[in-house]
């Protein structure tokens, strides 16, 4: 996994984007100060359009007894060296399928656990069907 992590990184590198895709990319807190300026650490900027590109955080759940086990998230599980024979995925979003699609194709057994009824809820229903599947 890491070898094939290593192998597409540069595919969304900072440095392919602004070397490679003339992307001029800022990185930093950024606060708007009018309709067509960002500043990001002090200086200002001109847009005719801005791309708000922020990533994300997991979200740890409040579960009672969390704190007490050992948990992964999607910052660090693909840090684990050896491959577990099961895990459970919390949460059906986007992050949560992908991470558990990897998994199971490398022949993990993936249990998801959902909050609501549906899997990728705000995905479009054919698609989420089909992965459901």
């Amino acid at each position: 996994m890491r070898r094939i992590r290593a192998q597409i990184s540069e595919n969304d590198s900072a440095k392919r984007f602004s070397t490679t895709l003339g992307v001029d990319m800022y990185m930093g807190n950024a606060k708007f100060t009018g309709r067509n300026t960002v500043e990001v650490n002090g200086k200002t900027l001109t847009f005719n359009k801005a791309c708000i590109a922020t990533g994300g955080r997991p979200n740890i759940p409040n579960l009672d007894g969390i704190d007490t086990v050992p948990y992964h998230t999607s910052d660090n599980i693909f840090n684990l060296t050896t491959q577990p024979k099961s895990i459970v995925v919390i949460g059906s979003g986007p992050i949560g399928a992908e991470l558990g699609q990897a998994f199971q194709r490398l022949g993990t057994k993936v249990t998801f656990v959902c909050r609501g009824p549906k899997f990728l809820p705000r995905e479009d229903r054919d698609a989420a069907s089909l992965l459901t599947e």
